[in-house]
């Protein structure tokens, strides 16, 4: 075979697999059985019906059977709540995450002209999205690029590198603000204890409450983001041990059950890096905002295979809509 011939294979191979990669969009149909429920819901695409939930009061959650959201021109559920209660889904905007994900995604280029990226497609997504978002908007800031000086700083404090798609965000973009969460900035950069003190304002006394196995958590660790909503809040890293080639863990936590880290990963035993740590967290604290207009689309990505959950919520007797858990975005 001639290595023109190979050349064109291999493109048309690759162009194969991002159209595959491109169409994914699995999503997962949650409802809370509530006790006062004895019916059946049933979910339809188009007038296919794609499963059936029977409600009878179990006070846990049922799933309907996975569906591919690309592609799908209307989505509905039908049924009864209890023997007088029908139930129905309200109508809601879909809007399409994947303008502004898609660029985050895209490994072939720098970090920060990811994120550069992502702040310019930011802006024309609510522009042309204002009224399906009722104009609301996340509010994206970018601090002053860290010199290499503070950023080498930084590390020493630490005695570990930093993440380096981190590193190169501080590098070129800056610290990036959303709304209320913040992303750090290099000469805030220490030990999540001193940051505690320095950032959030945590007296030291209640530092010393802490057990001996949560002073050394979090002396080993890093705040890359401080949500400032309800308390304070945010992302911890840690990285691995020096021999070891894996990443460094996230972990998510809050001032309220400071000892309950939780490991930030779409699923168990599975690697995650900062880019998506960065999605996942501009989702949870970004995207999240556009729910608090008067009516709440719809909101789906169609740039990932990765499952996105979402809860089918009553507004109204027998009128359902449904939610994104924008924490399964990754």
């Amino acid at each position: 075979m001639s290595p023109q011939l190979c050349f064109i294979l291999a493109f048309i191979l690759q162009l194969i697999v991002f159209s595959f990669r491109a169409e994914a969009a699995p999503v997962v149909i949650r409802v809370y059985d509530r006790a006062e429920y004895t019916g059946e819901l049933e979910l339809l695409i188009g007038v296919k019906s794609k499963g059936k939930i029977l409600l009878s009061g179990t006070d846990r959650y049922h799933q309907f059977p996975v569906v591919d959201w690309n592609g799908i021109e209307k989505l509905s559920i039908k049924g009864k709540l209890s023997k007088n209660q029908p139930a129905e889904l309200s109508p809601q905007p879909i809007v399409d995450l994947a303008s502004m994900l898609r660029p985050l995604r895209d490994e072939s280029l720098p970090f920060s002209q990811r994120v550069r990226t992502f702040a310019t497609e930011a802006k024309k997504f609510e522009q042309e999205k204002a009224e399906a978002l009722d104009n609301t908007s996340m509010e994206l800031k970018f601090g002053e690029p860290a010199s290499e000086k503070e950023l080498k700083e930084a590390e020493e404090r630490l005695g570990y590198s930093l993440p380096p798609e981190y590193r190169d965000m501080l590098k070129t973009t800056g610290a990036l603000e959303v709304g209320e969460s913040s992303f750090t900035e290099a000469k805030e950069i220490s030990n999540a204890l001193l940051q505690m003190e320095s950032i959030w304002g945590t007296p030291t006394e209640v530092h010393n409450g802490f057990s001996k196995k949560l002073r050394e958590f979090f002396l080993s660790s890093v705040i890359l983001l401080s949500e400032a909503g309800d308390g304070y809040g945010g992302i911890v890293y840690m990285p691995s041990a020096k021999a070891s080639p894996l990443p460094g863990r996230y972990y998510a936590f809050h001032q309220d059950d400071i000892g309950d880290h939780v490991l930030m990963s779409p699923k168990e035993n599975t690697e995650v890096r900062y880019p998506q740590i960065f999605i996942n967290t501009i989702s949870r604290f970004g995207f999240a905002i556009y729910e608090s207009g008067a009516q709440v689309p719809l909101f789906v990505d169609t740039s990932s295979q990765t499952p996105i959950d979402y809860e089918l919520i009553p507004d109204d007797p027998g009128l359902f809509s449904l939610r994104i858990d924008w924490k399964t975005i990754w």
